[in-house]
């Protein structure tokens, strides 16, 4: 919120990178990973040039339980540990929200047959 008051009606852009390799686990029950990435945020200043206005660090463990329905992917995904992050739940539903918009259509065109 502070940095809407900060830099008002210019546009801001996420960039988000990976520490180290993420580590996934199969389970009988469940997909286990952990994740360990970096978010820098940046507002874009009238002339394109971009200004970093933070920088945080996440390492978090993620749980995902896929179902199949038919021929379909989806699932649950839940965000068990987070560190260095003050806001919990936003980044679960960041998380969910990129998985649903990226990683389960990724994954149901490579299950869908030729």
């Amino acid at each position: 919120p502070q940095l809407q008051e900060l830099f008002p009606d210019l546009p801001m852009e996420m960039q988000l990178s990976a520490r180290r390799q993420p580590l996934l686990s199969c389970h009988p029950d469940a997909l286990h990973g952990t994740l360990h990435g970096s978010a820098e945020a940046f507002v874009v200043l009238p002339n394109a040039t971009r200004v970093p206005v933070f920088l945080l660090d996440i390492d978090a463990n993620v749980t995902g339980k896929p179902t199949i329905t038919g021929n379909r992917l989806g699932g649950t995904v839940r965000l068990t540990r987070a560190r260095r992050v003050p806001q919990v739940k936003k980044l679960e539903n960041v998380l969910k929200f990129g998985l649903w918009l990226f990683g389960v259509p990724w994954a149901n065109s490579e299950c869908d047959p030729p």
